[in-house]
Parts: C-alpha cells; sequence; structure tokens
C-alpha cells in the first residue's frame, strides 16, 4: 500500500524533479537503469511499515492510513535528496550543497511525523518516545 502519490511529493518540494535528474544522470552514467519517485516512495512506505511494526503495529492494523501520507511524502524526500548528494558535484549537478541541505530538512520532518502519525483509530502517538495506548 502506497500512503502518498508523486504528485503529493512533487508539490512538498520544487527541488524533487531537479534531484531526480541529477540521480538519474548518475545512474545513467553508471550503466544502471533510471529511477523514479514511486521507487523512492516505495522504499519509503516499506520504512514506514518497519517503524510501525516495532511499536506492534501491523499493516492490516492501520485504519486511517491518510495518516502516514505527510510522513511518507517526507522520507520519499529525504532518500530523494540523500541519494542526490551522493554523487560529485559537477556543471550538470551544481546544487549539491542544496539537495544535502534539503536531505537533512525533510529527515528530521520525517522523524516528527512518523513519532507524531496516529494511523490506528482510538490510539495516537505522543512523540519520539512515545507509546501506543487507547486514547
Amino acid at each position: 500500500m502506497s500512503y502518498s502519490t508523486d504528485a503529493a511529493v512533487h508539490l512538498r518540494s520544487t527541488l524533487a524533479a531537479p534531484a531526480l535528474a541529477s540521480v538519474n544522470r548518475a545512474r545513467v552514467a553508471s550503466s544502471l537503469a533510471a529511477t523514479t519517485i514511486e521507487a523512492f516512495r516505495d522504499l519509503a512506505d516499506a520504512e514506514i511499515l518497519r517503524r510501525l511494526r516495532r511499536r506492534g503495529i501491523a499493516a492490516e492494523d492501520i485504519t486511517r492510513p491518510d495518516d502516514l501520507a505527510t510522513a511518507s511524502e517526507a522520507y520519499t524526500l529525504t532518500l530523494l535528496f540523500e541519494a542526490a548528494t551522493q554523487r560529485a558535484a559537477t556543471a550538470a549537478s551544481p546544487q549539491l550543497d542544496l539537495f544535502a541541505q534539503n536531505a537533512t530538512a525533510w529527515r528530521a520532518e520525517w522523524e516528527r511525523e512518523i513519532a507524531a502519525a496516529s494511523p490506528i483509530d482510538g490510539r495516537k502517538g505522543t512523540g519520539a518516545s512515545f507509546s501506543w495506548e487507547r486514547g
């Protein structure tokens, strides 16, 4: 299950498209296939499920998937900007520092959002060191 969309990810950051283009230039130069926002989103959604499992929440327990959309978008952007910074700055990609700054900012957003996410009716997240209880 996907908690966000490619369009939502692009709406959250105008740098998503340039970062993806930078990643794909590097991938193609290394004889790898180009990637997509969807691929990063799939990785983000898998990490959301891993984080929730650690808190005793299985995928089938999620009754409010929309509550995970912001976390999914933030982690998708984190992964995308981190991937964009894993290459040397070139004339084709002068935004390396900008991508790195965005990776840091989106990772902080991701941590806040996943900690506060309330994907189950009647249960509420209470922060980074929370436990799930009936509310």
